[in-house]
């Protein structure tokens, strides 16, 4: 669902867009290149591609997924979705050890995802990234996780 001009939204639980589980699930447009932002739980994750593809965006034009943080609802569909993307996984340094171990398991007993899940892009706080003609800045907000 195109929300601006550049910003789709792909997943959202509580919307109905994907699984009820899922977090906010962000897909940027930098001019043809695009950025997946979080990764949703992982128990539906066929759903956010249907929603990407429905958008008419082209998912070999996705070349990276950005994870907020490392919680299961936004990373629980990283490797599904990064494998299928074949696009970079980024988070900040400090994701790196949790994601590594993987084995998330939902409020509902859930488990996710086996094994760890390994950065291509560790980030640091006030880092930039240049995506076709965007430059996106990370901005480290330690406290609801590291």
């Amino acid at each position: 669902m195109k929300i601006l001009e550049d910003l789709h939204l792909v997943g959202r639980g509580n919307f109905g867009i994907s699984h009820p589980t899922d977090c906010n699930i962000y897909l940027i447009d930098a001019g043809g290149t695009f950025v997946l932002v979080d990764a949703g739980s992982g128990i539906e994750s066929n759903r956010i591609l249907e929603n990407i593809k429905r958008d008419g965006i082209p998912t070999d034009r996705i070349e990276y997924l950005i994870l907020t943080h490392a919680h299961w609802d936004h990373v629980g569909g990283c490797r599904a979705l990064a494998d299928r993307l074949n696009c970079k996984i980024c988070a900040h340094r400090l994701s790196a050890p949790t994601l590594s171990q993987g084995n998330w398991r939902t409020p509902f007993n859930y488990q996710v995802k086996k094994g760890g899940i390994k950065l291509d892009i560790a980030l640091e706080n006030e880092e930039t990234l240049s995506v076709g003609k965007k430059r996106l800045r990370f901005i480290s907000t330690p406290g609801h996780s590291p």
